[in-house]
């Protein structure tokens, strides 16, 4: 085990991606999170797994006090109405790819009806829409490879996540950092993708969910809730549900469907470990 408790493993994947020999897999729990399995026959003892945790090693990882704090929104109306509150992200990341650099972020796709929540990495204005708006899932890092294959060429990455994976990301591309460039959200805590997943079946009925979204500023300001859209044979239909009349929503909220580690975690507090840290003025 690479951890005495679950609550000691935020489920990042670093230590499967760091991995020589391929021997640690993360895997889903029977509640639907992901923790890493280690194959014995393949495991040769180096260690490099415990050493690049930045959850449980996180008493060497860089933080700084926020010296200034800022109420700002994004100027560009269209990048605005795409996000949950104000757009600050859209217009960093906006600006980041003008100075030919790459922006990396969580986005949520559908397959099959299934929502896939994971990190991506957007090199267009044009598909910044994707990083954006609120996803109340965890996401998994599937942007280490080619991330790290972008800074080894030299160009500038912007990362945007939770707080402990923005720790993750420091700690492993540490050599980089001169071209890394970190934001990190004002973090509740995540569900995980299998809970969603059941949660939207029941919602689909016998159709199918083809797009999903949180506080979406379709129905106007302030409608902190649940978009989705619904596929039958002959039409789609979107439905909204109000915060409080979803039961996933609720929970989420209510801090009752949380990652265990999410409870203790040691990136909630004052010291921030992002360049930037961002969260809500939502209704100001």
């Amino acid at each position: 085990m690479l951890f005495k408790n679950e609550e000691n493993c935020c489920g990042c994947g670093a230590c499967e991606y760091v991995c020589p020999k391929q021997a640690i897999t993360m895997k889903e729990n029977k509640y639907g999170y992901k923790y890493p399995s280690v194959d014995s026959s393949k495991c040769i003892s180096c260690g490099l797994c415990e050493k690049i945790c930045a959850f449980n090693d996180n008493e060497n990882i860089k933080r700084h006090k926020s010296r200034f704090c800022y109420a700002a929104a994004n100027l560009n109306l269209e990048q605005k109405k795409q996000s949950a509150s104000g757009g600050v992200f859209s217009a960093l990341a906006k600006a980041f790819i003008e100075e030919d650099g790459l922006v990396c972020g969580a986005e949520m796709e559908f397959l099959d009806g299934k929502a896939i929540v994971k990190h991506s990495i957007v090199n267009s204005i044009e598909n910044i829409y994707s990083l954006q708006g609120s996803k109340y899932v965890q996401s998994d890092l599937a942007c280490l490879r080619e991330m790290e294959g972008a800074l080894n060429q030299g160009i500038k990455v912007l990362f945007s996540g939770t707080p402990c994976q923005v720790a993750q990301i420091r700690k492993l591309f540490a050599k980089y950092e001169d071209n890394l460039y970190t934001v990190e959200i004002i973090c509740h805590g995540v569900p995980n993708q299998k809970w969603f997943n059941e949660y939207l079946d029941i919602l689909a009925g016998k159709s199918r969910i083809i797009e999903c979204s949180f506080r979406n500023k379709a129905a106007g300001w302030g409608h902190n809730g649940l978009f989705y859209t619904l596929e039958t044979k002959n039409q789609k239909k979107q439905v909204y549900i109000d915060a409080q009349k979803s039961s996933y929503y609720k929970y989420f909220l209510d801090c009752e469907s949380l990652r265990n580690s999410c409870y203790c975690c040691p990136y909630a507090n004052e010291e921030r470990v992002g360049d930037l840290t961002i969260g809500d003025c939502w209704g100001i």
